[in-house]
């Protein structure tokens, strides 16, 4: 538990953005990362090395960042199955392979990382992947795809604008915010044998269906209005574009 708080404390610093905040992060995370092999449970592991990939690709050490955040990526789809997880490393490692200038790799693992967000109506990280896409369209001076995307982008960015604003003016979310910040949460006697029991020593697999390995996604996906259609990635995609990652030695 105070590795894993450890984590989530050095990601707030990582998210702070100076000089100062990543090297505090560093000496939060470092340690942890360090005995990460002896960790048991494969949520704990995962997020470190998310966390510890993420951090080095903040201080420009990008192969190492590279060979970490695969590492975790592997881990997290072969035995835990997260697919919002997956979907945020994909996205690390596209943004990755573009500040690498490895067009090929960006492309592919930024189109299969679009369509996880899809599935999971994640906008934010749809329009993260947009904005890399239309800098990898950029990079190539494929223009034509550049101005589809990112009219597609700016949709999307209407969309959850519009969104965020529609609840954040709601009656019920204004409801909501007041009865959180005074209620309290009662243990329920689940609550206080789980506590005492302590963490399971097993993984949850509460793994959707699409992520298995004999089951495939659908062929294609629409991309709106601007008609612009990508390959969705199947579980053993997913596997083909962690190998085209560089492994640790």
């Amino acid at each position: 538990m105070q590795a894993v708080c450890h984590v989530y404390a050095a990601v707030s610093y990582i998210c702070i953005g100076d000089a100062e905040s990543s090297s505090q992060a560093f000496d939060l995370i470092g340690p942890v990362y360090r005995v990460t092999d002896s960790f048991v449970g494969v949520r704990e592991k995962t997020t470190v090395l998310f966390a510890y990939g993420f951090l080095l690709m903040r201080q420009q050490n990008l192969q190492e960042a590279r060979a970490q955040l695969a590492r975790g990526l592997q881990t997290t789809h072969t035995s835990l199955g997260n697919l919002q997880l997956v979907s945020q490393y994909l996205t690390i490692l596209g943004n990755l392979a573009l500040a690498l200038h490895d067009t090929a790799q960006a492309r592919e693992i930024l189109r299969s990382s679009l369509t996880l967000a899809k599935k999971l109506y994640d906008i934010p990280t749809q329009t993260w992947v947009l904005s890399n896409l239309t800098a990898l369209y950029q990079q190539l001076g494929e223009k034509g795809n550049e101005i589809e995307n990112s009219e597609f982008y700016r949709k999307k960015v209407d969309d959850l604008q519009k969104r965020l604003s529609d609840a954040h003016s709601s009656i019920y979310h204004i409801e909501l915010i007041g009865t959180a910040k005074l209620q309290v949460h009662q243990l329920n006697e689940l609550d206080i044998k789980r506590a005492i029991a302590g963490p399971s020593m097993g993984v949850n697999l509460d793994i959707p269906e699409s992520i298995g390995l004999e089951t495939h996604w659908t062929d294609r996906v629409n991309l709106g209005e601007s008609g612009l259609r990508i390959t969705e990635a199947t579980s053993s995609e997913v596997q083909e574009l962690v190998a085209l990652i560089p492994q640790p030695i």
